[in-house]
């Protein structure tokens, strides 16, 4: 919406803030480290780094978003999906890369401040603070890789609705404009080739909440999910939906009138489409306008160290797992003034954002573990699936060094971002509280847990390695205090068939089975490393069969090899 002359005088603007010459080294260099600990973590497969390009730092052409990019990250996800013929992962590994980027609260030589997000399909974005950017929005540091999803216009009144005749109009009219976002979408790579194959029909309908949407479809999320059953990998639902989304938005589609059409991606992948400026049946507050929404930046403190490594084995509320330990040290900016007095009180509230947390769009309703399938309002739980990612985790301050700040009895995983930091006050706790009937139906029972000899001697040579701990006794129960709760799923029970598991702490890979007297066995501790496969995958669960079956013929053998002795000379044995 502006002329050649102001874009050109906006990008003269933004060139000129920020020298990249000087910057570029200092860039590459943080990303190389991100990219090296996205592939510790998993989180990027070990040989994808070969597929990787030269970082190609240039100047944003949308001078109002960002100073510098790379798109180095999706085009290092591209080839190697092509080369082991994969859907592309390119918004998750920027995702990836993104929070490890943030995590390092990096400085420049000049000790601006860098801002990272996210762009487009896989696009990395770097802003410096307090340089000049024209019509810069400010970027939250935290969460900045969420994609804002367009939603429809507010809903109207719906003396001016559409009629059936035009809502079938629609229907059609939609239908064949999916019909060419499938084809693109196939022919620019950025769906398998195979994918058409798995399509239904577009059956277009009405959706169940009439204010949503004139229109909608769930086409998209039935054909990912067929593709990922016949091909045997992880669904892709949403990601397939905001591609088809990404096209149809391309097209700015209009009715046979001439009303913009509005699309939009809601739950796991419903497509729903909106003709702007006409009423939908059963609007809101009485068929007026919905207050409009405020949005806030918020800034993270520090970024938290934990015992805990993952969400599998970390307890839901840190008063299960009084040992469990963390670290945080307050960002270089803040000064450590601020930390004046916290020293007095022995227990604070860790204010944080879920990360970690891959919902794919905000549900009102939830299924609480404890609650056995039966739904709730996600406001009446603890859930991590909110509209705002934030968590609050009452925690034992240990003790305060300096910029350092040490806690227990922490339920929060490696790499959570701490936004806040509040003293716990004795009003805090209010006696004539009331609970449902539901949390007190199920009490809590903690599991006996035993470890083997050959865990326990493993666990005793690790200790030394270890971050947080330097005494076996302690480590050792800090490890019983996690297993206690039984950290398995349904879904995880169901998926390790042999009936091992494994979860990730400080430096160490513990790997556990329930046994037949009902207590849960640690069989094995590792020193978790760069190679380590990550754990509950299909690639550990073949190792751990392999393991198993080799351990049963060993026995098998052994127990032969005796029979025949005995056969041969009894008194031998």
């Amino acid at each position: 919406g502006i002329n050649a002359e102001e874009w050109g005088n906006r990008l003269v603007m933004s060139t000129c803030a920020v020298d990249l010459e000087a910057n570029r080294s200092f860039l590459n260099n943080l990303l190389t480290r991100a990219l090296e600990d996205c592939i510790q973590d998993g989180s990027i497969p070990q040989d994808a780094e070969s597929f990787f390009p030269s970082w190609d730092i240039r100047i944003s052409r949308r001078p109002d978003l960002a100073h510098v990019c790379t798109t180095a990250v999706m085009q290092g996800a591209n080839l190697y999906a092509r080369h082991h013929r994969l859907t592309p992962q390119c918004r998750t590994w920027s995702e990836a890369m993104i929070t490890k980027l943030q995590s390092y609260n990096a400085l420049t030589e000049a000790r601006q401040t860098i801002q990272v997000s996210i762009a487009g399909n896989g696009f990395v974005n770097f802003t410096f603070v307090d340089s000049n950017l024209p019509n810069l929005t400010t970027l939250p540091s935290v969460k900045s890789t969420t994609r804002a999803r367009p939603r429809p216009p507010a809903p109207q009144s719906s003396g001016n609705a559409l009629s059936l005749a035009e809502i079938e109009g629609l229907k059609h009219q939609m239908a064949a404009a999916l019909d060419r976002a499938l084809r693109e979408s196939v022919l620019q790579g950025l769906l398998p080739p195979q994918a058409a194959d798995f399509f239904p029909p577009w059956e277009m309908r009405r959706p169940k909440r009439a204010e949503m949407a004139h229109v909608s479809t769930v086409a998209v999320m039935q054909a990912a999910n067929a593709f990922a059953k016949a091909n045997g990998v992880a669904s892709r639902s949403r990601t397939w939906s905001e591609i088809m989304l990404s096209l149809l938005q391309s097209y700015n589609l209009k009715t046979e009138q001439g009303e913009a059409i509005h699309v939009a991606v809601a739950g796991n992948g419903f497509v729903n489409f909106t003709v702007a400026g006409r009423g939908l049946d059963n609007p809101p507050h009485n068929g007026q306008n919905p207050v409009a929404v405020q949005t806030f930046s918020i800034e993270s403190i520090g970024t938290l160290e934990s015992f805990f490594v993952e969400k599998h084995g970390t307890p839901r509320q840190g008063s299960y797992a009084s040992l469990a330990r963390a670290r945080m040290s307050l960002r270089p900016d803040i000064h450590v003034t601020a930390l004046e007095g916290l020293e007095e009180f022995s227990h604070v509230w860790l204010v944080f954002i879920f990360h970690s947390n891959n919902s794919n769009g905000f549900r009102p309703r939830i299924q609480p573990p404890r609650l056995g399938g039966r739904k709730m309002g996600v406001f009446a739980t603890r859930s991590p699936h909110r509209i705002n990612p934030l968590g609050l985790s009452l925690v034992k301050l240990e003790r305060v060094e300096g910029r350092m700040l040490h806690f227990s009895g922490v339920d929060l995983i490696d790499g959570t971002p701490i936004v806040d930091i509040k003293p716990y006050h004795p009003a805090d706790c209010e006696p004539n509280y009331v609970i449902p009937e539901w949390l007190k139906a199920i009490p809590v029972v903690a599991i006996k847990v035993v470890f083997t000899n050959e865990a326990t001697q493993q666990l005793r040579e690790f200790v030394p390695r270890l971050k947080f701990f330097a005494d076996f006794e302690e480590i050792k129960s800090a490890i019983e205090q996690s297993l206690e709760q039984d950290p398995r799923s349904l879904h995880t029970k169901s998926k390790h068939e042999c009936g091992i598991y494994g979860f990730a702490i400080d430096q160490l890979n513990v790997i556990y089975r329930m046994s037949d007297s009902g207590e849960l066995e640690v069989v094995r501790v590792e020193m978790r490393d760069a190679h380590s496969p990550r754990m509950r995958t299909s690639e550990w669960l073949a190792g751990i069969n392999a393991q198993q079956n080799s351990v049963t013929q060993e026995v098998m053998y052994s127990s032969d090899s005796e029979n025949d002795m005995w056969e041969r000379d009894p008194a031998s044995l």
